[in-house]
């Protein structure tokens, strides 16, 4: 398969600052992987075992601490319209909230704060 039909992860290492000065925290440590055009995977393990950062490096929400993220033989270096994320929460208001809001405002009501702590998120 050629690199135009892959996603690759090389070398990929992300580490946060720690709680203290001069800690680190390693959420990922020199992670590869290759996956083809087609191909189903599934990102599973525990609860703070690095999955949401692995798919934030796809996606380029992030960038790694080493190694590099390459989509068709591109670096990715940011969000781009070749990749998608359907979230598993709410990263929006609800559409209602959002015309109700629109419609306060634009009759020059201050209402957004309220509206906030009503909506369900």
């Amino acid at each position: 398969m050629s690199n135009a039909q892959q996603l690759q992860v090389r070398g990929v290492s992300v580490i946060y600052p720690g709680r203290t000065r001069g800690e680190e925290v390693h959420a990922l440590d020199n992670v590869n992987l290759t996956i083809g055009r087609g191909d189903f995977v599934v990102a599973l393990g525990a609860s703070g075992c690095g999955k949401t950062t692995l798919l934030s490096l796809m996606a380029g929400f992030i960038t790694p601490s080493k190694g590099q993220l390459l989509l068709g033989g591109r670096e990715i270096v940011g969000p781009a319209s070749d990749r998608g994320v359907v979230f598993q929460k709410h990263a929006l208001l609800a559409g209602e909230v959002v015309v109700e809001e629109k419609h306060a405002l634009l009759a020059g009501e201050v209402v957004v704060e309220e509206k906030l702590d009503g909506a369900n998120l």
